[in-house]
């Protein structure tokens, strides 16, 4: 907590209505909330408001970026490229009843 006293962490922050990702800490969250940093997808601080995009961050690493091991940006930004797209449209997903993310989109939208 220290880092987080100083004025130059306060400078460092992206600013007002910049998400950031949420920790538990008490402590970090107070810091950023005074700096006008949301930090929470709802405001309630809950685990939850993490746990869609860790595991999506999951599949990509796991799916994607380890096995292709990408050596440079823009070769990273081409996989993910591709990846992206598959994941949304082709990828079956378990917490879905195995349909993708875009079929389950499109069911609600009409």
């Amino acid at each position: 907590m220290q880092v987080l006293r100083g004025p130059q962490w306060a400078q460092r922050l992206p600013g007002p209505g910049v998400a950031v990702t949420v920790m538990t800490n008490y402590g970090f969250h107070s810091a950023m909330e005074r700096a006008g940093v949301a930090v929470s997808m709802d405001g309630r601080r809950r685990w939850l408001d993490n746990v869609f995009v860790e595991r999506l961050w999951r599949s990509v690493k796991h799916e994607d970026v380890y096995v292709w091991g990408y050596e440079a940006v823009p070769a990273l930004e081409e996989g993910l490229g591709r990846y992206f797209p598959f994941y949304n449209e082709e990828r079956p997903h378990q917490s879905l009843g195995y349909r993708t993310p875009g079929e389950v989109y499109r069911a609600y939208q009409g």
